[in-house]
């Protein structure tokens, strides 16, 4: 069997540029610090101590650990916007190995992530927001998504192709993200790259029946 070449993921460290080396600095602390302690306990001591810089340094250049955690889910998710752009307009392939591609792209982040993953939620899970930029970009998302599928199945409805990218998307990052919960359900282990890969194919042949 002859694999297909995916997009490579990139780390999110990838997503910063060397403008101001102590800036930068800190926010890959922030996004390690996040990935290793989890979101609720996070503070600046703990960032500036992985940064190797003082509680100082943090307040000067980002007034605040908001400000700071602002930035890196900003910066985060504008790196996996441009990764999934390329895959949304890679050329030569077909409309169901775009699709497969770029919900297996969602699944390796919530896997490879789950703390940064899970922090872009946090504020909508428990209630402190309605909204923020993550799911803004969900909603955008869905909605590429569903316009692969319109071409996949031009018969569809409008709606019924947001629905199906919806149980898509749904299907990928939970058990990503849940997956001793999934676990007894699925029968499989996520960790495994090829494990992703072919879940990912079995949720997109499902729902394009």
């Amino acid at each position: 069997m002859i694999k297909r070449k995916s997009t490579p993921r990139r780390a999110p460290a990838a997503a910063t540029s060397p403008l101001n080396p102590v800036r930068e600095k800190i926010i890959l602390a922030a996004i390690e610090t996040i990935e290793r302690d989890g979101f609720p306990a996070v503070t600046i001591r703990s960032i500036a101590r992985r940064a190797g810089v003082n509680s100082a340094a943090i307040n000067y250049y980002f007034r605040s650990k908001d400000n700071l955690l602002e930035e890196v889910f900003k910066k985060t998710i504008e790196h996996s916007a441009e990764d999934l752009k390329t895959i949304l307009n890679a050329d030569g392939k077909a409309p169901q190995e775009v699709l497969e591609e770029f919900l297996l792209y969602l699944m390796d982040g919530a896997v490879l992530y789950p703390g940064l993953t899970k922090s872009h939620m946090y504020d909508v899970l428990v209630g402190r927001k309605s909204d923020n930029l993550f799911l803004q970009r969900i909603n955008v998302l869905l909605a590429d998504a569903a316009d692969r599928i319109r071409k996949l199945k031009p018969a569809e409805s409008p709606d019924a192709a947001r629905d199906a990218a919806l149980r898509m998307i749904s299907a990928v990052i939970l058990p990503a993200l849940m997956p001793r919960a999934f676990r007894p359900l699925t029968g499989k282990s996520f960790e495994d790259a090829e494990t992703r890969r072919a879940y990912v194919k079995s949720v997109v042949e499902t729902n394009l029946k």
